[in-house]
């Protein structure tokens, strides 16, 4: 199913960053690498406020389907796999959950998985996420708009 390049653009209109990143206590981003890290994107593709149901549900068309999402053991990647269930199950997508013990390799070579779901340590630290805690909290874009 996610060989179609539009179903792969449903489910990050389908995905509801928000609730993604108040799970971890993180700053909502629509790209794959933080704001620090060399090689990031300074562009937003996706929306950052919310789901976009209407275009996510415009590019998977009918279809839906079925799919298998490996997360870590992380009690994390459990809350993480539930809000991506809920945010897919809109266009269609039943998604099974499927816990993995181990390193991510032994997760990536999983029979039967679609998607994996695993927490990393970047080895740049996300200045972002300094000042988020520096500043008080807020939603992290605020408090930086404040410097």
């Amino acid at each position: 199913m996610f060989a179609d390049a539009r179903m792969r653009q449903a489910v990050n209109y389908a995905l509801d960053r928000p609730a993604l990143a108040t799970a971890l206590g993180d700053l909502v981003a629509a790209n794959y690498l933080p704001p620090g890290l060399p090689g990031s994107l300074a562009r937003r593709v996706y929306p950052l406020d919310g789901p976009d149901l209407a275009r996510a549900r415009a590019r998977a068309g009918p279809h839906g389907g079925h799919a298998v999402l490996a997360i870590c053991s992380d009690p994390g990647c459990t809350k993480l796999g539930q809000i991506i269930r809920a945010d897919l199950a809109c266009i269609g997508i039943r998604l099974q959950l499927r816990p993995y013990a181990g390193a991510i390799g032994s997760a990536t070579t999983m029979s039967g998985a679609d998607i994996v779901l695993a927490r990393a340590v970047a080895p740049y630290p996300d200045p972002a996420a300094f000042f988020k805690t520096a500043l008080g909290g807020g939603s992290g874009q605020d408090s930086l708009a404040k410097l």
